[in-house]
């Protein structure tokens, strides 16, 4: 039997197969994908630890060494403590045998500015000869000091920060400072502290409940306030109130609900001591509704609209306590002048019940139905009415009623625009001027109008040139632009600019091919300048596509004669220009510039 024979590949091709071949992989050069100081800012002068952070987008072999301008080797976290006066920009380099990789990280260097205190106070603002007392002090600045000050209070307070609680003890007034330190500066305040004879009981010489007399029934809010004898009690008490109220401080208040008259006792108590002292709360009986007025606005809706009612009503009385009200046919509970909406079919009665604990009161209004309008359309209108001919145009349709048609119709304009409201916009492409009927309708009826869109006249290759269509359709416009009275030879003109100041330049242009034999272009044009040609003016260019080279036809002018001007310049047949009709104003209100544009033609 003969040994099997295998073919033998080429080196190339062994490798592949064995995918084995090849050594190991060369050195990756390192590139840096960030690097970053932490903090970012310091402050100037002071010595401040930073962290230095970065990282790879690859993995760099061999290993890579960094070293970063002034501060020397580093590595991924390093810390090292800086004193910078300026802000300062680090770089980073990393490098192996195959290369190197750098990267730049700023640190921003903040003055420090010292404190400013605007206020320092001590709560309690007393104390008790002798008595340790907790005392909470509090200080704000008036600036913001960078960096944070360090805070201290002399009669041995020492050390503390700004709502810190500390116990002192006073013999008589004192007056305690303090002194707040950075390295911009120093602040002080100060503030006294009264010293007040040791403890005193309690003694009421008074109390009152606000209002002494409530309705029976009804819940009331009571306010509680007292008084008491000289001298004032030391340390405050603390006071509650039976009859389930609790425990109160002074013009506190409690919502009661009396059947009865009850008297409630007070009871403030403090280490001297106990105080008492009882008011009575007397109680009425309540007082009942009485409506003498009930009104639903509109009274007439249409008959299955829904329709925003407001409904008011009026008492004959002072019902105590205030009552609760409602309306029947679905309208339910509401205060008086709300506003709730009614869908009704026929001439409906609704029912006002008002009732509080003294008893109940009702009143009744109709509201009736009123005969639809069938609506009756006065204008229709179609913006713009000159639209290019095969170009898409947006059209916004307007209508108005000669009177307002209730319920409100539904309408939609023929020629395939569809149903419409009124200040839609929608796009129709033209070649032919075109009449569109709108038709509104409701249950009372139906009412049409019509409105004319006319194709834009073109003249021997200019788009509009007469401005007699009313706007500058056919014209790309920049800035303050329109289609004004007062034309040269007709109605219209185009102005550019305004008759108020405008800043910088107004135009129109249109882009056109001359016909073949057509030689000149021709326009007129009438500025209105009251400044000097140095600041305002009127300019036009013509741009000959097919060169690429624009010629000012008309130069910077500024007059206010009153008079039209022409201009006229030579063309090519067949040719593709594009001619801009420029105002320039350099927006000062005493003399507002704007140029007029009319009758603009190939010959």
């Amino acid at each position: 039997m003969r040994p099997a024979r295998f073919p033998v590949l080429g080196g190339l091709a062994l490798c592949a197969a064995l995918l084995s071949c090849g050594g190991p992989p060369g050195p990756t050069a390192p590139s840096l994908s960030s690097f970053s100081v932490t903090p970012s800012s310091v402050l100037s002068g002071v010595a401040t630890d930073v962290t230095f952070s970065f990282s790879y987008d690859n993995t760099p072999t061999p290993p890579v060494s960094c070293t970063i301008d002034g501060v020397g080797s580093v590595t991924d976290g390093r810390q090292s403590t800086l004193t910078l006066t300026a802000n300062t920009t680090f770089t980073l380099r990393c490098s192996n045998a195959a290369g190197e990789s750098t990267k730049d990280a700023s640190v921003t260097v903040v003055q420090p500015v010292a404190p400013q205190l605007a206020t320092f106070s001590a709560n309690p603002s007393s104390a008790v000869v002798g008595t340790p007392t907790d005392v909470t002090w509090t200080w704000q600045y008036s600036n913001t000091p960078v960096p944070l000050p360090t805070c201290s209070i002399d009669r041995n307070v020492g050390t503390v920060t700004s709502g810190a609680t500390t116990s002192v003890t006073v013999s008589n007034n004192a007056v305690f400072n303090l002194t707040c330190t950075n390295v911009a500066g120093t602040a002080s305040k100060y503030v006294s502290i009264t010293a007040v004879a040791a403890t005193v009981a309690p003694s009421i010489s008074a109390f009152l409940a606000i209002p002494s007399s409530v309705v029976a029934g009804a819940p009331s809010s009571v306010k509680w306030s007292w008084t008491y004898s000289n001298p004032q009690p030391t340390p405050a008490p603390t006071c509650s109130i039976d009859q389930g109220v609790g425990t109160v401080t002074n013009a506190s208040s409690t919502t009661l609900t009396l059947a009865s008259n009850t008297t409630y006792t007070l009871t403030c108590v403090n280490s001297a001591g106990t105080g008492t002292r009882q008011t009575t709360v007397m109680v009425s009986p309540p007082v009942g509704p009485t409506l003498n007025g009930f009104v639903a606005s509109p009274t007439t809706v249409v008959s299955g609209v829904a329709t925003n009612v407001t409904w008011t009503w009026t008492y004959g009385n002072s019902p105590v306590p205030a009552p609760t009200c409602s309306i029947d046919q679905g309208v339910g509970a509401l205060t008086n002048g709300s506003v709730r909406s009614i869908t009704i079919t026929a001439d409906t009665v609704f029912t006002l019940t008002c009732t509080n604990t003294g008893g109940t009161s009702t009143r009744q209004v109709t509201v009736t139905l009123a005969p639809p309008t069938a609506p009756t359309i006065a204008t229709f209108s179609a913006s713009p009415n000159f639209v290019g001919q095969g170009i898409p145009t947006n059209i916004q349709w307007n209508w108005t009623y000669s009177a307002t048609p209730n319920p409100a119709p539904t309408c939609s304009i023929d020629q395939s625009v569809g149903a419409v409201t009124n200040g839609q916009v929608t796009q129709v492409n033209l070649t032919a001027a075109t009449t569109y009927t709108l038709t509104c309708t409701n249950v009372g009826g139906t009412g049409t109008g019509q409105a004319t869109i006319s194709i834009v006249p073109v003249s021997n290759g200019i788009t509009n040139g007469t401005f007699e269509t009313g706007s500058l359709v056919g014209w790309t416009t920049l800035g303050s632009t329109s289609a004004v009275t007062g034309g040269h030879s007709g109605t219209y003109a185009a102005r550019t600019g305004l008759i108020t100041q405008t800043l910088g330049d107004s135009s129109i242009s249109q882009t056109f091919t001359t016909p073949a034999g057509v030689t000149s272009l021709t326009f007129w044009y009438r500025v209105v300048c009251l400044d000097s040609v140095s600041f305002d003016w009127g300019t036009a260019t013509l741009r000959n596509n097919s060169t690429g080279i624009t010629t000012t036809v008309l130069a910077r002018q500024c007059s206010n004669s009153g008079l039209w001007q022409q201009v006229t310049t030579s063309v090519t047949g067949n040719t593709s220009y594009t001619l801009t009709l420029t105002n320039h104003d350099d927006n000062l209100s005493a003399d507002p510039t704007y140029t007029l544009y009319d009758d603009v033609t190939l010959q």
